[in-house]
C-alpha cells in the first residue's frame, strides 16, 4: 500500500489499483508521504479485490441517461456496491464500498481506457464518502489571494477558468485546483485544500487555505459584484456540490454543510465581461472583507 495525505485524510491506495491507472497514479503522487506503514487505521483505503458471489442486493439507485449509466446497490450485509457501465467499449466496473466509507474496492473492471474511467470514477466516489467526515467537494476553482482561500464557481463554459487565469497572471494569485474544490471544516472553521482530480485543467497544488469568500461567476454586459443573502448563497452552491441523488445521510450532510458555508462565509454573484476589469471589481469586495 502507497500512503497519501489528501485535505488532511490519510488515504491508502494499492499498488495493484494504481499499477491500472496512470493517471491517478500520476495524479496522487504530489500528495504522497514517507512512511505510509505507519498508517494504523488509515482514514480512507482503495484497493483491488475479487467479486464476493451470492450476495442478496437492493436497488438504491439507477442513472441511464449519463455520461457513465449508473446502479448503486445495498448488499444483505449492509455494504455498497456500484456499478459503471462505459458506453464506448461496453464494460464496467463494479466498487464495493465498506458501510462507513472508508474503504472501496474495485472488484470487477472490463473496462479498456487505459485507466482513464477508473481514475474519475475513483474521484467520483471520494467525493461522496467525503460526506461523512465534514468535508465536501464543489465543483470551481480554488484560489489562494493574499492567504484569503476563494472559491469561484459557475455553469460549465461561463468563464471561471479565463478569470481566475487572469487572477493567476495580473494579480499572482495560486490556482491550488483549478475544478475541484476540496472543503473540510475543522473546529468550525472551512478551510480549502488541493486534490488529484482537478478536470481537464491540469492545476494542482498540495496546499491548504482558510476558505474567505465564494464567488457564483455569472456572465453580464457590465462587471458587478453583489453579496448574495444566505438562502440565495445556499442554493447556489448546492447547484455546484457533489452529493447523492438518493436521500440518505450523505444527501444531509451535503445540504448541511452548503447551509454552513452560506452561513459562515460572504458568497458573492460577480456578472462580468472575460477582461481584467472583472478581476478589479472583485478584488475590491474581496479585500474591503479585511475591513470589516
Amino acid at each position: 500500500m502507497a500512503g497519501f495525505r489528501i485535505g488532511e485524510f490519510t488515504v491508502e491506495i494499492s499498488a495493484d489499483l494504481l499499477g491500472k491507472s496512470g493517471d491517478l497514479a500520476a495524479g496522487a503522487k504530489l500528495f504522497s508521504v514517507s512512511g505510509s506503514d505507519l498508517f494504523e487505521q488509515p482514514d480512507f483505503s482503495f484497493a483491488v479485490s475479487v467479486k464476493e458471489k451470492g450476495s442478496s442486493r437492493n436497488l438504491l439507485f439507477q442513472e441511464d441517461e449519463c455520461s457513465y449509466p449508473t446502479r448503486m446497490y445495498q448488499l444483505s450485509c449492509g455494504e455498497y456496491e456500484c456499478t459503471f457501465q462505459n458506453p464506448a467499449d461496453g464494460g464496467a466496473q463494479t466498487y464495493r464500498i465498506a458501510r462507513d466509507g472508508k474503504r472501496i474496492l474495485l472488484t470487477e473492471d472490463t473496462v479498456e481506457d487505459g485507466g482513464y474511467m477508473l481514475f474519475h470514477r475513483m474521484g467520483s466516489l471520494f467525493h461522496i464518502i467525503l460526506l461523512s467526515r465534514e468535508a465536501c467537494v464543489f465543483h470551481g476553482v480554488v484560489m489562494e489571494y493574499r492567504g484569503m482561500g476563494i472559491l469561484v464557481m459557475a455553469s460549465a463554459g461561463t468563464g471561471k477558468t479565463t478569470h481566475t487565469d487572469m487572477w493567476e497572471r495580473r494579480e499572482g494569485a495560486r490556482i491550488i485546483n483549478g475544478d475541484r474544490c476540496l472543503c473540510r471544516r475543522l473546529d468550525g472553521t472551512w478551510y480549502a485544500y488541493g486534490m488529484p482530480w482537478a478536470g481537464s485543467s491540469g492545476k494542482i497544488q498540495n496546499r491548504k487555505v482558510r476558505v474567505c469568500a465564494v464567488v457564483m461567476l455569472e456572465r453580464g454586459q457590465h462587471n458587478h459584484v453583489e453579496r448574495l443573502s444566505g438562502f440565495e448563497a445556499e442554493l447556489y452552491l448546492l447547484q455546484r456540490i457533489f452529493a447523492p441523488v438518493s436521500r440518505g445521510t450523505l444527501q444531509e450532510n451535503a445540504f448541511q454543510y452548503a447551509q454552513d458555508i452560506a452561513e459562515k462565509i460572504p458568497v458573492f454573484k460577480l456578472m462580468c465581461r472575460p477582461d481584467e476589469e472583472a478581476v478589479e471589481v472583485l478584488k475590491g469586495a474581496v479585500e474591503n472583507l479585511n475591513k470589516m
